[in-house]
């Protein structure tokens, strides 16, 4: 992940890092579709303090590492603290992929859902379509989907891309009290 402050270039060290997130698909009373974040793994704390402060958003400070060799990527994260939460997968690199519904459905947002003060918000997400590639996880050991209430008990839908340009938007009340899990 690269991010950049509103103004200004994005600093050398500072702005980029490795980043991974368990979140659910939702939409809210007004039928807006959007993600709602169960916890984000991120390598740099001033960024884990700017995501908490700044959207709310449950970050967690990680020890981590993506390494890419031709068509395999090794991808590592450890929490920092007592808790010893961790995340570890290998993933082959496939063939480009044409955009169909399902890969539409998991990458395709453009809202985030988020509570501030006790109330929920919003913030509009604005980036291109995904360039998406085939993946193989060919070693999965994690615990991030425990630690966030969830099972872990079905195989992994991969994917990989190098990436699109994001721009998260302020965040904004709405109406309602949560968002509906799709």
């Amino acid at each position: 992940m690269t991010v950049r402050p509103p103004v200004g270039p994005a600093l050398p060290w500072l702005s980029r890092f490795p980043e991974t997130n368990v979140r659910t698909y939702v939409h809210d009373e007004q039928g807006r579709s959007g993600l709602w974040f169960l916890s984000l793994d991120a390598a740099r704390l001033p960024a884990v303090a700017a995501g908490r402060a700044g959207y709310r958003l449950p970050y967690y400070w990680s020890a981590m590492s993506v390494r890419v060799d031709a068509d395999h990527v090794a991808y590592r994260c450890r929490r920092h603290g007592r808790t010893r939460i961790s995340g570890d997968a290998d993933v082959e690199i496939g063939e480009p992929l044409s955009p169909e519904a399902l890969t539409d459905f998991l990458t395709e947002r453009y809202r985030l859902f988020t509570v501030v003060a006790g109330r929920l918000a919003t913030a509009e997400v604005e980036h291109p379509r995904w360039s998406l590639r085939r993946a193989r996880v060919t070693t999965l050991n994690q615990d991030l989907l425990r630690a966030a209430g969830l099972s872990a008990d079905s195989a992994p839908i991969a994917h990989t891309s190098e990436g699109v340009r994001v721009r998260v938007g302020r965040w904004r009340w709405c109406p309602g009290k949560a968002p509906i899990v799709r």
